[in-house]
């Protein structure tokens, strides 16, 4: 027995960045606005129609918007309830109508907490603008050199912003306990300075909230897949192309996973590849011991292209 025996046993999932600046923010409205349109009943439909096994949906990234209530961050950002931590409990809902289908629920959480949010960032205890880790080149955001890069030089991590933000993860796993299947930690990259000791707290705040919630900690895309931390349980398996295939069920004793966007990029709504090439890629993956997991662009309520839709239909 593994613990990601179930992960490995659903073959394939699905992952979307609903987020303000994809969501709301391109559609013209609130955040609020965004998350009363969100339709659980239509994620499961289109789970159950391309035949996916789980679904993964992210709880915030780099700002000051979370997909859920959260009481600790308002108290450390002097939010009201309701601002930028929503009413709305979404994760309870998706948890009640996917379960009725045996669809597994998984959620995404940054290492970062809001870092480029200058207002909340700094009451967090890290922050950082844009341009100190990335530059524009060729219209593309690429990382700096280590010489040039100010976070790496100058502007690190505390302990302060680790108790601040894994308390905010605490409530969270707290809430959810066995309603969450598995956490995908994004994020905990060198350059921010993290020591295996600001990771742990992270880990044991989701396992002592459920011991069978499988874990993953991502060090940014690499050319193979990896183990990065000790006590994670499958591969992160960032990738910017779904073309890797494992070469077993587990790499350095962990389920060999990938998650990789089928658009252009990160939450794109075009894809990239047929039905038919990602039929034959998750079977190959799939036939080695792997799992896959595919983002794909959403919208506020909750909709897939219908391109995207048409090439995921793998079942």
């Amino acid at each position: 027995m593994h613990i990601t025996d179930k992960l490995y046993n659903k073959k394939w999932g699905v992952f979307n960045h609903y987020l303000y600046g994809f969501t709301a923010k391109p559609e013209g409205i609130s955040w609020n606005e965004a998350i009363e349109r969100f339709d659980v009943k239509k994620i499961s439909a289109q789970l159950r129609e391309v035949g996916a096994g789980y679904y993964f949906i992210t709880l915030c990234q780099g700002g000051r918007h979370l997909l859920a209530p959260n009481d600790t961050y308002n108290r450390i950002t002097g939010s009201k309830p309701g601002d930028v931590c929503t009413d709305r409990d979404i994760v309870f809902e998706l948890h009640d109508e996917l379960s009725k289908y045996g669809i597994d629920l998984y959620l995404y959480f940054p290492s970062d907490g809001p870092h480029i949010d200058k207002d909340h960032g700094k009451k967090m205890g890290f922050y950082y603008e844009t341009e100190d880790v990335y530059k524009l080149a060729d219209g593309i955001y690429r990382h700096r050199e280590p010489y040039e890069n100010k976070v790496l030089l100058e502007k690190r991590l505390n302990q302060t912003f680790i108790d601040n933000w894994s308390a905010v993860l605490k409530e969270y796993a707290d809430r959810y306990t066995n309603k969450i299947s598995g956490w995908w930690f994004d994020g905990f990259y060198d350059f921010f300075g993290f020591k295996p000791e600001w990771i742990k707290p992270f880990c044991d705040v989701v396992k002592a909230a459920n011991p069978d919630a499988c874990v993953a900690f991502n060090n940014g895309v690499k050319k193979e897949l990896y183990k990065w931390y000790e006590f994670e349980d499958y591969t992160s398996g960032e990738l910017n192309e779904l073309e890797l295939i494992p070469k077993g069920r587990f790499t350095d004793t962990i389920q060999s996973h990938i998650l990789a966007p089928l658009g252009t990029t990160w939450g794109s709504k075009n894809a990239r590849y047929d039905n038919e090439y990602m039929k034959n890629y998750i079977n190959a993956v799939n036939k080695n011991g792997g799992v896959v997991t595919v983002d794909v662009g959403v919208s506020s309520d909750g909709s897939w292209s219908e391109e995207q839709i048409a090439s995921l239909k793998i079942r």
